[in-house]
């Protein structure tokens, strides 16, 4: 009886309203006689009772002991109603559930943790698949651009090992370069020193027998051979002027030459030198117009072999038997017969005509560079000689008594030796230059160009060098 103390709360007053209603205007409709009657009683006990209310409830009720509406009615007859009349649902009646029973709260919370764990067990995979995926994906970028650096690495060192070689290959044909020309440089010398000796039976020229790129080789006897048009046989007379020097036409078998009076050109003065230069301008313009009109014109090229033979013979032993005569008459202006210096400009005019070869014109540059030192030294060695004389000039001032009192040597006769050793080393430098210019590199072809368009000048080595060496530095090598 404690539980219908707890709960007051009794039947739904509104049923008990509408219960009353029924009774009070249908009793004779329920209690007809063609029906039976219906037991009030048991249909109060299941209204009351736990079929309709709820456990609570009917339990109130009980514990009550009464009910506001009895079996009886509330005017005290009872309630029948026919068995055959259907009677109104009491209570709405809910619609039938489709989708089953409501899982309990229990099931859902043990789906949902399942739910959760088989999401957090995703996760952790997923993260646990994507750490791995970007660990590997970072280890082989890692090892893609390690071997990328390898190879930019070892391409570096293939390129600077491809420059190296490139430059050692540089090196080793300038230094090969150097030694050919090193090795003329000694022979054209030694030629000269032979022939100032009085040795003149070395024609023709030694170098003449060295093959050279480009021009054919003379042989020991003197004749010069070589491959012609026909390839084979001598070479014409326009090949040979046009590939050999004039030196190396003095042993030729077609080649009338003079015999070598040493005493003649020791004792050659200016004006004779200046008059056999004249007479051969006067007798080389003719072929030389016509071989530059007609190449093979043969008659032309013969007379220009004979000229060009005579003038280099001519040349040669004035240079190394008379060089003091050879320097005053390259200064000397062949129409006024006065000491004057051409303008730069006239060098640089005459090169343009010569055409040289780029082998000819890097062995010219090279061997006046060579010059160039040589000179360098020479001039080392003039101030110090100065320096000596200069000591000898403060003794002049001097008391004559003290100077016949003195017993050392002067000045001036101590560097007497000296000052003559230095003018023939600088003769010497200048007749290594010209001998190489006009004896070993220029072919006859050019060397009477040469003496043409140098005129009223005759040639001069050191200047025209000078000049293409300039124009080689300036990019504008002829």
């Amino acid at each position: 009886m404690a539980a219908a103390a707890a709960h007051p709360i009794g039947p739904d007053p509104n049923l008990k309203q509408a219960l009353a209603s029924i009774y009070e205007h249908s009793a004779g409709f329920l209690n007809g006689t063609d029906g039976s009657e219906v037991n009030y009683a048991e249909l109060f006990s299941l209204l009351e009772g736990d079929a309709y209310m709820g456990d609570e409830d009917a339990a109130a009720a009980t514990s009550s002991g009464s009910h506001p509406i009895s079996p009886q009615g509330s005017a005290g007859s009872p309630l029948v109603v026919p068995a055959s009349t259907p009677i109104p649902p009491l209570l709405p009646v809910p619609a039938p559930s489709t989708t089953g029973p409501a899982p309990s709260s229990k099931r859902t919370s043990r789906g949902g943790q399942r739910a959760a764990d088989r999401d957090r067990d995703t996760a952790r995979d997923t993260g646990v698949d994507t750490s791995k995926r970007t660990r590997e994906g970072g280890a082989t970028a890692a090892a893609k651009g390690g071997k990328q650096a390898q190879v930019k690495e070892l391409e570096a060192i293939a390129a600077q090992k491809s420059a190296d070689l490139e430059r050692l290959q540089r090196e080793n044909e300038e230094l090969k370069f150097k030694q050919k020309l090193l090795e003329k440089v000694v022979v054209v010398r030694d030629h000269q020193l032979k022939v100032m000796k009085g040795h003149l039976e070395l024609l023709p020229q030694p170098w003449c027998n060295q093959q050279q790129p480009g021009v054919s080789a003379c042989s020991a006897g003197g004749l010069c051979r070589g491959s012609g048009t026909d390839g084979s046989g001598p070479l014409s007379a326009a090949e040979q002027i046009r590939t050999q020097p004039g030196a190396c036409l003095f042993g030729s078998a077609d080649v009338v030459l003079p015999d070598v009076n040493v005493e003649m050109f020791r004792t050659l003065g200016k004006q004779q030198l200046i008059d056999g230069w004249k007479h051969f301008l006067s007798e080389v313009s003719i072929p030389l117009l016509a071989l530059e009109t007609n190449s093979d014109d043969e008659a032309a090229a013969s007379k220009l072999r004979q000229l060009a033979a005579e003038v280099s013979f001519m040349l040669k032993h004035a240079s190394l038997l008379a060089p003091d005569t050879m320097m005053v008459a390259m200064q000397t202006h062949l129409e006024t017969m006065e000491l004057a210096a051409p303008e730069p400009e006239h060098w640089r005019h005459v090169l343009r005509t010569l055409e040289l070869t780029p082998t000819q014109t890097a062995e010219l540059v090279a061997v006046y560079r060579l010059f160039e030192k040589l000179m360098a030294s020479i001039h080392a060695e003039r101030r110090h000689i100065n320096a000596h004389l200069a000591k000898g000039l403060e003794a002049q001032h001097s008391e004559a008594r003290f100077a016949t009192a003195q017993t050392t040597v002067s000045p001036e006769c101590e560097v007497l030796q000296m000052l003559q050793r230095s003018m023939r080393r600088e003769k010497a430098a200048h007749l290594l230059l010209r001998g190489y210019t006009y004896g070993a590199t220029l072919t006859a072809l050019q060397f009477v160009k040469l003496g043409v368009y140098c005129y009223p000048h005759m040639p001069d080595a050191n200047p025209l060098l000078g000049a293409l060496a300039e124009l080689v530095a300036a990019g504008d090598a002829p």
